[in-house]
């Protein structure tokens, strides 16, 4: 397991993680795209390195948008209420989070989770559209929409050590507690 302070160095053979499955990464000479993946492996070009925490957060943002979208749309009829809007970007130590207007927002790191954590978030989000504290009502809401929520919030505990934490957010031992909360 990657201790949560461990920043990557961005080498070919170094593991990233999509929907919590590793990929390894490979450095190459040339590509159209600083950095590519092609569902088997990352390429990211050798004189990109340097913007590779960068290229890395983007493409999380933009393959993640399609991909929480998705799994909003078919979660939803889970939880009976969907948002009126979208958005992945850094959220700091957040998962996930309510805004106004019934937007809700994901934090990128959430796409290296496997995808039954990253159901967890959606699915507390989600719950949230309808009650916004963690009061009793909100547990038993979402008891009923993902009755094995408690696992999956155990499991995103330990999940977070493993999550690469590069980009504005910092690790620190603040990231474990907000995703217990998450």
């Amino acid at each position: 397991m990657r201790s949560k302070n461990t920043r990557p160095e961005f080498v070919s053979g170094e593991m990233f993680f999509y929907l919590g499955r590793g990929y390894r990464l490979m450095l190459v000479d040339e590509q159209a795209c600083s950095l590519m993946f092609d569902g088997s492996r990352f390429t990211l070009r050798r004189d990109a390195r340097i913007e590779a925490e960068e290229a890395f957060r983007k493409w999380y943002i933009a393959t993640g948008t399609e991909w929480i979208t998705r799994r909003v749309k078919l979660l939803t009829r889970k939880t009976t209420v969907g948002p009126s809007r979208i958005e992945v970007r850094d959220l700091g130590f957040r998962w996930g989070s309510c805004g106004k207007r019934n937007t809700i927002l994901f934090d990128w790191r959430l796409l290296q989770l496997p995808m039954r954590l990253a159901d967890y978030v959606i699915c507390h989000e989600l719950t949230h559209l309808r009650i916004p504290n963690h009061g009793p009502g909100f547990w038993a809401l979402l008891d009923g929409a993902q009755p094995d929520w408690r696992e999956r919030k155990n499991d995103l505990t330990v999940q977070a050590r493993v999550v690469h934490w590069f980009g504005e957010a910092q690790p620190c031992s603040r990231a474990v507690l907000r995703a217990s909360s998450a």
